[in-house]
């Protein structure tokens, strides 16, 4: 046989086995507590929600699934992904909508976004370091009703291993006092 075609073949198959590899992606969760003692000024309203977010480190899109009660569908005016840590305000990064955007469910207002984006590529380790926040508008608090920061959400391995490395100490700890 041809070394060239031996040669050729060989690259032919290790093109194949890149092409195939498993996309290096992370996918992060993130979750927030929305309220509005989070607003910059804190704020008295009882409107109160939670966000879920899966976000794409490699494509830098996302899902998200927002829950809002205490708000009526009318007076929502927008709501946003802002850039900026706890009791700080920060631009716009991405916006989510205004109440004609969501749907009226029994219990409050819902929106689900599903492969939205991208956010700025820039903008990643804010995301993931907790200083990016949803603040929702209203037209009785125009600045923001209520905010709450994006936290990422340990994975399950990780807390086993905390949990587990906390029982060894205190195991430690109770075994020294003997």
């Amino acid at each position: 046989m041809n070394p060239n075609n031996k040669l050729r073949g060989l690259l032919v198959a290790l093109a194949i086995c890149v092409l195939a590899l498993p996309s290096a992606a992370n996918i992060w969760i993130l979750q927030a507590i929305l309220t509005g003692d989070q607003e910059v000024p804190p704020n008295g309203s009882q409107a109160v929600g939670v966000v879920n977010m899966a976000y794409n480190d490699v494509t830098n899109m996302f899902n998200m699934t927002i829950l809002l009660e205490g708000i009526a569908q009318e007076d929502l005016t927008a709501s946003h992904i802002h850039q900026g840590p706890a009791g700080v305000n920060g631009p716009v990064i991405f916006s989510i909508g205004a109440g004609n955007t969501y749907t009226q469910t029994p219990n409050g207002l819902m929106k689900i976004l599903q492969d939205v984006g991208p956010l700025p590529e820039s903008n990643e380790p804010f995301l993931l370091s907790g200083q990016n926040y949803v603040n929702v508008h209203s037209v009785q608090f125009p600045g923001g009703e209520i905010r709450g920061q994006l936290i990422v959400v340990p994975e399950p391995g990780t807390m086993i291993a905390l949990f587990a490395g906390l029982g060894l100490l205190a195991a430690r700890r109770k075994n020294a006092k003997r």
